[in-house]
């Protein structure tokens, strides 16, 4: 795994060179404590993921019943639900109480369900305990170097990593009204702008 340095372009003046590129600590975004006001947005607006996700982890990856999965970042859930639904064991380290506790409120009656409220990077399970890692669009939070560490000291031997992210599908008619929504009501050079760098 590279170690990836985040950049951070915001209020450039015209005419500046935008190769000159200041570095910025993620941790300053404050990734823990800056979601403690969404969950029940997330609850609510976040899209899931295609359930088609599951047989892939079976088909692909070699998913059964009995492995243990461990979602990083889970926030409020919404990908831990598809394994949980299935009767899969999801073990949802999440450091955001409001969102750790939207999620154990719509998850409790999982009987594989376990929530932990710690971050990825010292997640405390036991070494070698999990087959399946997964970081649902979370991974960019974490500190790269101190998680896959991590990563690395709980997964069983022959055990997955899965970093996911959803993407938007291009030139639909709600993306194009939305980027036109975006574009009319945000001033130049106020939207970030986050590059990642691998070295």
């Amino acid at each position: 795994m590279a170690v990836s340095h985040c950049y951070h372009l915001a209020d450039l003046p015209d005419g500046m060179d935008k190769t000159k590129l200041m570095p910025v600590d993620p941790y300053s975004l404050q990734p823990v404590d800056r979601f403690s006001d969404r969950a029940d947005n997330y609850l609510r607006y976040r899209p899931s993921y295609p359930a088609e996700v599951v047989g892939f982890f079976e088909g692909r990856l070699g998913l059964r019943p009995h492995h243990q999965l461990a979602d990083m970042g889970a926030g409020t859930g919404l990908f831990a639900r598809l394994f949980l639904e299935k009767g899969y064991k999801v073990i949802c380290i999440e450091p955001n109480e409001a969102m750790r506790q939207a999620g154990m409120e719509g998850l409790q009656y999982f009987p594989g369900f376990l929530s932990v409220a710690e971050p990825a990077e010292q997640t405390g399970l036991p070494d070698h305990s999990i087959d399946f890692i997964t970081a649902a669009q979370s991974f960019h939070w974490m500190e790269p170097v101190a998680t896959r560490w991590e990563f690395l000291r709980i997964l069983r031997p022959g055990g997955h990593i899965v970093l996911l992210w959803n993407r938007l599908q291009a030139g639909t008619p709600f993306l194009q009204a939305y980027a036109a929504l975006k574009k009319k009501h945000t001033r130049p050079g106020m939207q970030p702008i986050i590059l990642l760098q691998t070295g």
